[in-house]
């Protein structure tokens, strides 16, 4: 082998063949330990995985479900079931939660509200709110509806 080739084929003495090599290795190694020693990585990758597979084996269903408006609600919390059935039941556009709702031991519920209820916006500057029926009344406001855990509430 000629000098000049043999300066290209190494990088400091090492050949660049087994430096890839090594990093393959080290970067497997890496996804290894971290899958095996932070289960909920692993878990979600796996659930990925199965509901890739199961979309994939059920494909009709799986279309079926993307297309049904309202499909997947089940899933949800049932103050959020609530609050969706009261925004269309009354046709609102925007809404506000109350502090409770939008606390951090309430986040699920903030959240999944946030989410589902689009195209609907939360608007601070909405009159009406929702609140847990557990919450005092606030002069001012008055009760629209009420359903098990959640009542929509009109504010001036």
């Amino acid at each position: 082998m000629r000098r000049t080739e043999l300066k290209t084929r190494t990088e400091g003495g090492v050949d660049k063949g087994v430096l890839s090599h090594r990093k393959i290795w080290v970067a497997v190694l890496i996804a290894v330990f971290v899958i095996l020693h932070r289960p909920p990585i692993g878990k979600s990758i796996e659930n990925v995985f199965r509901s890739a597979l199961h979309a994939a084996r059920d494909f009709k269903t799986f279309q079926s479900n993307l297309e049904t408006p309202n499909a997947g609600q089940h899933v949800l919390p049932a103050s959020v079931r609530e609050m969706l059935a009261l925004l269309r039941t009354h046709r609102l556009d925007n809404y506000r939660v109350s502090e409770r709702i939008a606390t951090a031991q309430e986040a699920l519920i903030y959240q999944r509200i946030v989410e589902s209820a689009w195209p609907r916006r939360m608007d601070s500057a909405s009159g009406h709110e929702f609140r847990f029926v557990s919450e005092p009344a606030t002069s001012g406001c008055t009760e629209i509806e009420r359903r098990k855990e959640v009542a929509l509430v009109f504010c001036r």
